[in-house]
């Protein structure tokens, strides 16, 4: 049975019927749109191919039961009045994308990608305000993904790498993603890490499979919660003194927190103004906190070089 949403007036000229709703929902009535088919199809690739050899009565017709009516509505309504398009919210683009990319309606897509792009580029205003809603950023950057709209994917998924990334103890930093949107947003780093060679090298996880992994979520919050606490850790120490050291007596002495680090390889790193001797070669010492060793005595040759990695005494 057809339950017209609203009466329907039919112009002369309207040659296409379209029926939606009524997908196996009880509640999803169906209802009948008329529509000029020259127009349908010329915004829809999907309705030119389903009508290309389909032309055998004045009055053509097409179900579309996987489309609610109020879906179909707001979908033409962006399309046949432009002026509602920059009034498009991001709720609005997120329910319409997907339907628009798959029924192939490209200018409704474009219009969707347009709108989620800007929203990805407004994150940093919301991180000022402390609006930022991480959920639907999540949900965003997967239907960008699912809904192939280029623009606004690149845009997300550029911002989810520098997260990623951060390393800087902050609110919206790199724990701002809990464990349930890192189980989410697998395809996504799992693409990253297979497709961008300077994310791959900066990231821990330096596979698809090891992202994939279903051990993955809780072994990258634990490096990430891990790395944090040193990186307090290591502001809240201005100096540390070092004194009875087991190795060379020259290596005691007051030591300051350096505000540089060797990447990979320590996430603190203190270092005195004076430079002693080991073994009869002149040395600039360090104290550093190493993974796995943990806290060491770094001695390299002074003048040194880049290629001088230090000796752990």
């Amino acid at each position: 049975t057809i339950l017209p949403k609203e009466p329907i007036f039919m112009s002369p000229i309207h040659d296409l019927k379209i029926i939606v709703g009524g997908g196996g929902n009880t509640l999803n009535f169906q209802c009948l749109r008329f529509h000029y088919a020259s127009v349908i199809k010329a915004r829809s690739s999907f309705m030119a191919a389903k009508f290309m050899f389909d032309r055998t009565s004045e009055m053509m017709l097409v179900s579309l039961p996987e489309i609610d009516v109020g879906t179909w509505d707001r979908m033409m309504s962006f399309l046949d009045f432009p002026s509602r398009q920059e009034k498009m919210t991001i709720q609005d683009a997120l329910s319409l994308a997907e339907t628009y990319t798959k029924y192939g309606f490209s200018d409704g897509g474009d219009m969707c990608d347009k709108r989620i792009l800007a929203y990805f580029q407004s994150m940093v205003l919301h991180e000022q305000d402390m609006t930022l809603d991480v959920d639907l950023f999540v949900e965003a950057l997967l239907l960008a993904r699912s809904a192939n709209l280029k623009h606004a994917y690149e845009e997300g998924a550029t911002y989810l790498k520098n997260k990623l990334l951060d390393k800087q103890v902050d609110f919206y930093g790199s724990l701002m993603f809990s464990r349930v949107h890192l189980e989410k947003l697998v395809p996504v780093i799992a693409d990253q890490v297979a497709l961008d060679p300077s994310f791959r090298c900066k990231f821990p996880f330096k596979t698809r499979e090891s992202v994939e992994s279903p051990m993955f979520s809780g072994y990258f919050l634990n490096y990430t919660i891990g790395n944090h606490a040193l990186e307090l850790l290591s502001e809240s120490l201005s100096k540390i003194t070092l004194s009875g050291n087991a190795g060379p007596t020259s290596a005691d002495g007051v030591y300051l927190r350096s505000k540089s680090r060797r990447e990979g390889e320590t996430a603190m790193c203190f270092e005195r103004e004076a430079h002693g001797s080991w073994k009869d070669v002149t040395m600039k010492f360090s104290v550093e906190f190493i993974k796995v060793r943990g806290w060491v005595v770094m001695a390299r040759p002074y003048p040194s070089t880049d290629n001088d990695k230090g000796l752990v005494l």
